[in-house]
């Protein structure tokens, strides 16, 4: 016989948690709550994976059926301190603002569990609708997992809006990854470039799965060889860009280009380029990704592939709130090169 599912309205859901578990009252409260008592590993995924598979979640989320869902976007973040989300948080919060909304920013820090226990924090607190602002993950038993969690709070009157590819059966508006990264290994490639670097992001993710692609078509298009040997797998961030860059040049002193899959990793291959003696673009040309603040005061500036930032967090705002019910669809915003002056023909080293 299948097991009962918990109805968390009556007051018996933690103890149905607590007994599918195997833990005591106590231990599941502690771990549902987000309690800083100490619990091990081991029963902590235990709880979780009960809570999970009878839907449970704090009691506040299950009032929400009766007291209706609140004014309130959570938004989780992947990494917060990312350049481009300081464009991002203005957005929604302009937009969000100008309907009457409150946000609630959440940021994971790139971590799975810690992004599961915010959701559930957003369903605690009856948010009226959740997005997603970061890339999803390129895994089928995270997005099994996710698609439950947010079924589930769909089903009390959320709403759910993807700010990034993820797959699931939900609103998502996302960015042209394919076709910007193909855009800006072109550019290299039209200039005579064969010996390129790649620095990607997380190979996990699907923003580093889209842009691997579209540089995979650019090369395909020019007839040119793949080559792994030239990808180097950084974070997106600054420090990996420095590494990436130091990596692939030790692996191939004839590299005479690097695309950087986000600003700030480019940013780390112009120190990198800096500590080498290479100047940019005369021995070394660079394209970055994402055209923050910091890529048109560089020297040179960065060339560099614009993200529709703001244009996604006002979609993602304006269909959370909007009077029409959510209809699963996928909506690809736009990304466009931008040509400064980092990149010029190769110029041979060796």
């Amino acid at each position: 016989m299948p097991a009962k599912r918990s109805n968390p309205a009556n007051g018996s859901g933690l103890a149905a948690v607590a007994q599918r578990a195997g833990v005591s009252l106590a231990t599941a409260s502690r771990v549902l709550t987000g309690s800083t008592h100490r619990v091990s590993r081991d029963l902590r995924e235990r709880v979780l994976q009960a809570a999970e598979s009878l839907d449970y979640v704090p009691n506040a989320s299950a009032r929400s059926l009766s007291v209706g869902v609140r004014k309130i976007v959570g938004v989780l973040l992947h990494d917060m301190v990312d350049s481009q989300n300081y464009d991002y948080i203005r957005a929604l919060e302009e937009v969000a603002d100008r309907v009457g909304w409150l946000i609630m920013l959440a940021n994971a820090s790139r971590n799975v569990e810690k992004e599961f226990r915010y959701l559930r924090v957003f369903r605690a607190e009856r948010v009226g609708a959740i997005i997603l602002g970061g890339s999803g993950l390129d895994d089928d038993e995270y997005r099994a997992r996710l698609s439950r969690e947010l079924t589930g709070y769909v089903k009390q009157g959320g709403r759910v809006v993807m700010g990034a590819r993820h797959g699931l059966p939900f609103t998502e508006f996302v960015p042209d990854n394919v076709g910007g990264a193909r855009a800006a290994v072109e550019h290299l490639l039209e200039r005579g470039h064969r010996h390129i670097g790649i620095i990607t992001g997380p190979h996990a993710i699907t923003d580093t799965v889209d842009r691997l692609l579209g540089a995979k078509k650019a090369y395909e298009t020019y007839d040119v060889p793949w080559d792994d040997n030239l990808v180097f797998e950084g974070d997106f961030r600054r420090t990996s860009g420095l590494a990436g860059c130091e990596r692939l040049l030790s692996r191939a002193p004839d590299l005479t280009a690097i695309f950087a899959m986000t600003d700030d990793m480019a940013l780390g291959v112009y120190e990198a380029a800096t500590a080498h003696g290479l100047r940019i673009p005369a021995d070394l040309s660079v394209i970055g990704y994402n055209d923050v603040a910091m890529a048109r005061v560089l020297s040179p500036p960065l060339t560099t592939v614009s993200y529709p930032t703001a244009e996604l967090a006002r979609s993602a705002v304006e269909a959370c709130v909007a009077d029409e019910a959510l209809e699963r669809t996928q909506v690809v915003l736009p990304s466009e090169l931008i040509v400064r002056k980092s990149v010029a023909a190769p110029r041979s080293r060796v």
